[in-house]
């Protein structure tokens, strides 16, 4: 798998997973594969004018929440401005003929959104989620959900050096937290499928070397595209 030739679509692809999963390296080394070398793209670490941008434009959205019944938190609204901004970024590069790695997207944003705002209802929003879905299933080719056993994700979470805010909680919290976020997950996955969007398929990783790990996940690729 190389970067596309001229005239060949270039791809988007979208790695999520728990935490510990190590979907950020395997991002990484997709994309040096794809021909999209760098720091994959994400919510984090947008450019402030484009956020701005979206912010404002976003307002209309906001107040419509609100006369829904339910304002929006700022955590929740900064999520939309993040999710917004990262879809008009995809669609530059994507229309510039280069393919794009998206490490914790539209997937991981939905899915966020359903584990710390579970009953956010009303017709507004509901539009506005059917919109997101509709316009992310027209821009990816593949969802990669990366997971491993519990145990193994547990204790990668507690020895990695990166901050994590159940990184001294108990086994149990930790597991049930990660099985929330994997149905989340599952969950948006089939809503963007339903959407006539990608699929979603699943790695697993564990004690193997890296390399070895990104050689599975170029396969599963291969394949998912090939039979779309």
């Amino acid at each position: 798998m190389t970067a596309p030739e001229p005239g060949v679509r270039p791809l988007v692809i979208e790695l999520v997973g728990p935490a510990g999963a190590g979907k950020s390296t395997l991002a990484r080394q997709l994309g040096n594969r794809l021909g999209a070398p760098g720091a994959p793209l994400g919510l984090w670490g947008l450019p402030l004018p484009r956020l701005a941008a979206h912010a404002a434009r976003l307002l209309p959205t906001f107040w419509g929440f609100v006369r829904d019944g339910q304002q929006p938190l700022w955590a929740e609204q900064t999520q939309l401005v993040r999710l917004e901004t990262l879809s008009e970024l995809v669609d530059r590069r994507r229309a510039a003929g280069r393919s794009v790695v998206l490490d914790e997207g539209p997937v991981f944003a939905l899915s966020w959104m359903e584990v710390f705002y579970p009953r956010r209802e009303g017709p507004r929003r509901a539009a506005w989620r059917r919109g997101v879905l509709s316009r992310w299933a027209r821009l990816l080719d593949l969802i990669v959900l990366v997971d491993a056993p519990d145990p193994v994700l547990t204790y990668r979470l507690r020895t990695r050096t990166k901050a994590h805010p159940l990184k001294h909680s108990p086994d149990a919290v930790i597991h049930a937290f990660t099985a929330r976020f994997r149905t989340a997950f599952n969950h948006v996955g089939a809503e963007l499928r339903a959407a006539s969007g990608p699929r979603l398929v699943t790695l697993y990783t564990g004690d193997e070397p890296s390399g070895r790990t990104t050689e599975r996940l170029v396969a599963a690729v291969e394949r998912s595209i090939d039979v779309e």
